[in-house]
Parts: C-alpha cells; sequence; structure tokens
C-alpha cells in the first residue's frame, strides 16, 4: 500500500491541537512564540534551532484546510489498449490526459484519443476534451462533476460530432486507489445523440505510477459497442 500524505496530515492536526506533541504534555498553542514554547515546556534554544516548529508557533498552519482541498485523486496521464468485443475483438490504442486542475480551483481539465489498430471499414476513432466543476472539496472521498466539452467520434465512417455533456462520480481511497463512473452525451450537429459510460478502476502502484482498469459503452445510432481495456498511468498531484 502506498503511504498517504493525508494520513500524516491528520496526525499533525491531532499533534498541533493538543493530542501529542513529541511526547510532551497537549495545550492549545498561543500565537505568541514564547507563551506557546513556555505552554509546551519547549527549551528557546529548541524553537530558535528548528525553523518548522517556530513557524508553526507563529502561525499555526490550517490542516483542516489543507486536508478538505489536498485533491484525493491526482492528475492522470495514461496510455493503453483497448478489447471491443463487440466487434470481432477489435483492438484500440488509448491515450488521455485526466483532470489537470486549473489553479487552486475545483475546475479540471481533460482530454483523450482513441484509435482503432485494425483499419477497416468498421474502426473507431474518438477524440475530444472536456472541462469539469467538482461540486465537493477536492480532498472528499466522494465528489460528483458535471462536465462539459467536443467530443468527434468516427463509427463505420459515420462521423458524430458536438457537445458532450454529462458527469462523472469519484470514489476516491486516501489517495491508492479509486472507482470512477463517467455518463455523458454527444450531441451531434445531425441531432442523433451518441450514449458514453465508462467504469474504471485504478490503484497506484508507487506515488506516481498507477495503473487502472476500463469498461466502455458506446451507445450509437449505427451500432452498440462494448469495450476493456488496461492502462498504465503516471500521476501528479
Amino acid at each position: 500500500m502506498v503511504p498517504s500524505n493525508r494520513l500524516v496530515h491528520k496526525w499533525a492536526l491531532s499533534s498541533l491541537w493538543g493530542i501529542t506533541l513529541w511526547g510532551l504534555p497537549s495545550y492549545a498553542i498561543p500565537e505568541n512564540i514564547p507563551a506557546a514554547a513556555d505552554a509546551l515546556n519547549i527549551e528557546q534554544d529548541l524553537v530558535q534551532r528548528s525553523p518548522v516548529l517556530k513557524r508553526w508557533l507563529e502561525a499555526p498552519p490550517n490542516v483542516l484546510s489543507e486536508i478538505d482541498n489536498t485533491p484525493a485523486f491526482p492528475t492522470k496521464f495514461k496510455v493503453g489498449v483497448a478489447n471491443v468485443t463487440s466487434q470481432d475483438n477489435d483492438y484500440e490504442l488509448v491515450l488521455g490526459i485526466e483532470d489537470i486542475f486549473l489553479g487552486k480551483s475545483q475546475f479540471t481539465v481533460s482530454g483523450e484519443y482513441h484509435q482503432s489498430l485494425n483499419q477497416n471499414t468498421h474502426n473507431t476513432n474518438l477524440w475530444g476534451g472536456n472541462v469539469r466543476y467538482y461540486l465537493l472539496p477536492l480532498g472528499a472521498y466522494v465528489n460528483l462533476a458535471p462536465q462539459v466539452g467536443y467530443t468527434s467520434l468516427r463509427l463505420e465512417g459515420t462521423e458524430f460530432q458536438g457537445p458532450e455533456l454529462g458527469g462523472k462520480l469519484v470514489f476516491a481511497l486516501f489517495q491508492t486507489a479509486d472507482v470512477t463512473l463517467t455518463e455523458t452525451l454527444i450531441l451531434p450537429s445531425q441531432g442523433l445523440t451518441v450514449g458514453r459510460t465508462q467504469l474504471s478502476f485504478g490503484y497506484a502502484l508507487s506515488p506516481s505510477t498507477r495503473i487502472s482498469a476500463d469498461t466502455n459503452f458506446i451507445n450509437a445510432p449505427t451500432r452498440q459497442d462494448t469495450s476493456f481495456g488496461i492502462n498504465f498511468e503516471f500521476t501528479s498531484y
């Protein structure tokens, strides 16, 4: 299991507000450094030698706010292969960037590209991007995000291009694993809507790498596709 920064933050919170500090008696920490040091029975020379301790005594950090706003899920750069079982076991190359955070806001940007590896009349090509807004604090273990974007999909020579509207549901587990469900509709100018559903399971192999498994469904007027994919992901928090 990959160590979680959130657990360290929670320990720091309990330490800061009076559960324990290096085994010393617990007290609320005043803003005045000498008074705080005296209350905690910490020698002044120790305070002077520790910039971190001095900074915490001077201005205690808002750890609760930090926990709430530290994303429970990462930005992901992924590459993978999907097996389209509904099309004689066709295979697709999958590339994507998921949830690039826009500053400290709850907006993210994502993009994806799918290309069939069998060049025939039944091949699939898809590319697009979207913007999401997460309704709950990014540190929440459960979150919901409406999204709007643009997608181009080609199925059997028929093009479906237009806005894509929908939403994403996220279940994140201590930055080590997550489950996501995305449901969207492509609204082409022809007026024939295309439904898309993606269910994804991801697990962290290290702080910067993950593996994920995706199940995708496409419900278009011309045909219905089902695919199963495995992705290798690089992450950034």
